[in-house]
């Protein structure tokens, strides 16, 4: 009984926490101490993957008091789905933490560069940009330059408006292409 309520007092105080500092935070970036703007990713990243993360070592734990027994029954298919479920938890809780800690946006005076959930880093000078959109089943914005190169920026960082402002300044007509559609 006091469990229960406890939980339920617990995970809707951490849920309006998680979104009061969101929303705090929405339009901040980092400046540098050579004028360089960066913006980070959204704290939701880092909840959903060491969720998923624990989900997946709860998952390894099953399967030690288990024993790794799957029974008489077991067929190849059922060997085939654990082993896929494993793998792809495991493989999500990689990404989306990597996501959470390394995509940044570096926003400077001739430049932008992007570094993704690896840490490999994309840079585009302002002037080359020829083209942006925004990606709405990825929920990123992309830009492409006049050689070829294309670098995404997650929609949900923290700081957008300090990227719309400096592309306003350096390409104006594609604001409105990069802008988040409304889906209300």
């Amino acid at each position: 009984m006091l469990a229960d309520i406890l939980i339920s007092l617990i995970l809707p105080s951490i849920t309006i926490w998680t979104f009061a500092r969101a929303r705090k935070k929405e339009n901040s970036f980092e400046n540098t101490q050579h004028g360089v703007k960066i913006l980070k990713n959204h704290i939701l990243f880092a909840i959903l993957g060491y969720c998923i993360g624990l989900i997946f070592v709860f998952f390894i734990g099953l399967g030690y008091y288990f024993n790794w027994d799957m029974g008489q029954d077991s067929s190849w298919l059922l060997i085939l789905f654990s082993a896929l479920l494993m793998a792809s938890l495991f493989y999500g809780f990689l990404y989306i933490t990597n996501y959470y800690h390394n995509h940044k946006v570096y926003i400077g005076e001739n430049k932008i560069s992007v570094i993704n959930a690896w840490g490999k880093a994309k840079t585009i000078n302002w002037d080359e940009i020829k083209d942006a959109e925004f990606d709405k089943t990825r929920h990123e914005i992309r830009l492409y330059a006049q050689d070829g190169t294309s670098v995404c920026i997650s929609g949900l960082l923290y700081g957008l408006a300090a990227f719309h402002a400096k592309l306003a300044k350096h390409k104006p007509y594609l604001v409105a292409r990069t802008l988040r559609p409304q889906t209300w």
